[in-house]
């Protein structure tokens, strides 16, 4: 087969202009074999878009002397397959064939059907139809412009293997590919290549006369060579994107070193300014009028001071760890949680803290119906906690954790040990929990590890009823 094929001169085309989008790139080194050994008088391309298909058409022209006048027919107006075309994308085109191949190249800005008027019958030797997508628009734009073939004419068919909705021409295909002579590329949305002419060229019959294992062979150095240049493009894409991310980046380092400089020059002055004897001096003033501008401000300045003096104070006092834990519990149960928030660093107690709150609630049903835990379906720490009574504390304890949910996807399990008061019929107003009712009281190890059967999550988190949790604690 090798030596009968003197053709892979053809194959090694190299497109000047292609564009997005590239679902007919891999098939102009078909194209260029088959015009080059077919030498059309006359091509038209119905539906020419972009351009990838005819400019490489026109390129295999001129690159071979061919002597063919090609025409591309289209409105250039939207297309719902292509989406929005409009004038930007003739313009240019045309400007592109106007520069390279105007002395035989021409586009027809009209409709299919009022093209036919510029062609004689018998006349178009290699005729392309790519810019309808529908069965009966296909056949219809098909059977008008069949006169107008050649005796050696060729029709070519593109998306002949799309199935998606919108496009039929499948269809078509499998009707005329049984009506004429054909060949069927499968890859980059399927070309379909239809020997309409009675009289068909042997310089192109060669492809029709190959047998199975040929053709096989055929159409995958078609795919090969037509891979090669979408690649070779999307390489090029490639590069100038990375020309572009460098400079980006250039640009990026010199703003940063500009913003550095600025930094070091303001620092150095504002250095300058506060340690100047007139700062230093005037100190007393700023103090005042900042009192009567902003009391507020610094007040809380001020109480900022003091916090940061008493926590220094207490830590170097020669206290033991257990009286050092019992102050911080007994400030945690005297002073408001904003402050003690404020003195008590988060390793000076645990984050897991009694409640010292000291009001009631009032109305348990309608505390919980507020209660809105964000559970998950698959948690990766399950909250555990065993429930005898004392509701309220339940309550408040599930309040903590939907006030401070944890950071990663979680379920409460309560396990209510046979309380002897309304904690179950309150806690099923709860969302987000799953409640878990012992028969009989089994004691609160019994009752861990019934709801460990139950839990999915990754991990076990136990905590009493009587306990909240703060930020973080999870």
């Amino acid at each position: 087969m090798i030596k009968k094929l003197k053709w892979f001169n053809h194959l090694l085309i190299e497109p000047r202009c292609i564009t997005p989008p590239l679902n007919w790139v891999s098939h102009i080194p078909f194209a260029s074999l088959l015009v080059s050994r077919l030498k059309p008088e006359v091509f038209v391309e119905l539906g020419a878009y972009e351009g990838n298909s005819y400019l490489a058409f026109c390129q295999t022209v001129a690159e071979n002397s061919l002597g063919t006048k090609c025409y591309a027919v289209n409105t250039w107006q939207s297309d719902e397959s292509v989406g929005y075309c409009g004038d930007n994308v003739y313009n240019v085109l045309a400007q592109y064939n106007s520069l390279h191949y105007s002395n035989f190249s021409t586009l027809l800005r009209m409709t299919f059907d009022e093209a036919l008027s510029h062609f004689e019958d018998g006349t178009v030797d290699l005729l392309h139809i790519d810019g309808l997508h529908k069965y009966d628009e296909v056949k219809k734009c098909f059977e008008r412009w069949l006169p107008k073939i050649s005796t050696c004419g060729i029709v070519f068919f593109h998306n002949i293997n799309v199935y998606v909705d919108g496009f039929s021409i499948w269809k078509l295909w499998k009707q005329l590919s049984r009506e004429y002579p054909c060949i069927e590329l499968e890859h980059s949305d399927g070309l379909g290549v239809l020997f309409v002419g009675q009289d068909i060229s042997p310089d192109v019959k060669f492809i029709l006369d190959l047998n199975n294992n040929d053709i096989s062979i055929f159409k995958k150095i078609m795919e090969n060579c037509g891979d090669k240049i979408k690649l070779l493009y999307e390489n090029t894409i490639f590069f100038e994107k990375i020309e572009k991310l460098e400079s980006v980046v250039l640009r990026g380092g010199e703003h940063i070193q500009y913003l550095e400089a600025e930094l070091s020059n303001n620092t150095a002055a504002l250095n300058k300014l506060v340690s100047s004897p007139s700062w230093r001096f005037t100190l007393p003033l700023r103090e005042v009028v900042r009192w009567v501008s902003q009391p507020i401000f610094q007040l809380r300045r001020y109480l900022n001071f003091s916090i940061k003096i008493m926590r220094t104070i207490f830590h170097r006092l020669p206290l033991s760890p257990k009286i050092r834990q019992r102050i911080i519990f007994c400030a945690a149960k005297a002073l408001p949680r904003r402050l003690f928030d404020k003195l008590a660093e988060k390793s000076e107690y645990e984050p897991v803290k009694i409640i010292y709150e000291r009001e009631r609630i009032i109305d348990k049903r309608c505390y919980a119906q507020n209660i809105q835990l964000s559970t998950s379906l698959t948690p990766i720490v399950s909250i555990v906690i065993p429930v005898y009574g004392q509701c309220e504390y339940t309550l408040k304890c599930l309040a903590s954790i939907a006030k401070y949910p944890p950071t990663v996807p979680y379920e409460v399990l309560l396990v209510d040990d046979c309380s002897p008061d309304d904690s179950v019929p309150i806690l099923q107003l709860v969302n987000g929990i799953q409640l878990i009712k012992n028969s009989e009281n089994k004691g609160f190890i019994l009752s861990c590890n019934l709801a460990a059967k139950h839990a999915i999550g990754q991990y076990l988190y136990f905590l009493n009823n009587d306990t909240q949790i703060t930020e973080r604690a999870i």
